[in-house]
């Protein structure tokens, strides 16, 4: 489980989430992350550091048996850091690559592209997601980000 989500520390921002139902976890990989508010209200970002990262997992493991990794490429942030003049990550995530849902109960969905996949505690069981980075067009993003964070 360390491995799968270290492994993508070198080229992406890693968040993860922990989930009870297996359904849930596989809709997830489906049809993305669904939240409320902001991305950081309900996930935790890895950082390369096994404490950091044994810390998170131990304190957020009674929130379920399913822990959702979430993985977007470092080049987005890269890119918005140095190309608009009010880069803030969150603002980033929430408004420029989440799609925003007035009408349900959940505000914002995170597309399955981003979703690395999930792991199973209890089995140790790791489920990759077959549509991760898929047919992910970096250039449509590029305007978006300027205009958004200008």
């Amino acid at each position: 489980m360390v491995k799968f989500i270290f492994g993508e520390l070198i080229n992406s921002k890693v968040f993860i989430h922990y989930t009870r139902e297996k359904s849930t976890a596989d809709n997830i990989l489906k049809a993305g992350f669904k939240y409320s508010d902001s991305i950081y209200k309900t996930t935790q970002e890895v950082i390369n550091n096994p404490i950091d990262l044994t810390y998170k997992l131990q304190l957020y493991r009674p929130y379920g048996d399913y822990l959702i990794v979430i993985s977007i490429p470092t080049y987005i942030f890269d890119f918005a850091e140095k190309n608009t003049r009010s880069y803030k990550q969150a603002i980033l995530i929430d408004q420029v690559l989440s799609k925003y849902n007035p009408a349900e109960d959940l505000d914002y969905t995170l597309p399955a592209t981003f979703i690395r996949g999930y792991v199973n505690v209890e089995s140790n069981t790791i489920v990759e997601n077959n549509v991760y980075l898929n047919d992910f067009n970096w250039e449509s993003y590029k305007p978006v980000i300027r205009n958004v964070l200008k």
